[in-house]
């Protein structure tokens, strides 16, 4: 069993405050820290970890899941995003989101969409 990362009753962050041992029964009792993977559903670890086994090739995570380039970008995006790793600027994604949809339908060439999305940071 995965442990629970949101509270049932009311969907606020959990906090470790118990750890037993199995084999002698010893129980520690505090405020223990969870791990920055911790706040991740089941499907986003699963992903994360057919990203690593790929070493990060998004084709290949693409042929795994059967899923698009934009799709297994923004799910990355989303997955950094929700440990806490990269600043979100939502206006930002949006905007790259659509320019990698029009590349994966062969609107725009990837030359293109590179142009567009350094513009974007500007």
């Amino acid at each position: 069993m995965n442990t629970p990362n949101k509270c049932p009753s009311c969907g606020g962050r959990v906090i470790v405050t118990e750890l037993s041992c199995s084999g002698c029964k010893t129980v520690i009792k505090g405020k223990f820290s969870m791990n920055e993977f911790s706040v991740l559903e089941e499907g986003e670890l699963d992903f994360i970890k057919i990203f690593l086994a790929t070493q990060g090739n998004i084709k290949e995570v693409e042929r795994s899941l059967g899923i698009s380039y934009p799709t297994v970008k923004n799910r990355l995006e989303m997955v950094i995003e929700k440990m806490g790793l990269a600043e979100y600027d939502p206006d930002f994604r949006k905007k790259k989101m659509e320019i990698l949809e029009r590349l994966d339908k062969k609107e725009i060439t990837p030359r293109d969409a590179v142009k567009l999305i350094k513009a974007l940071r500007k």
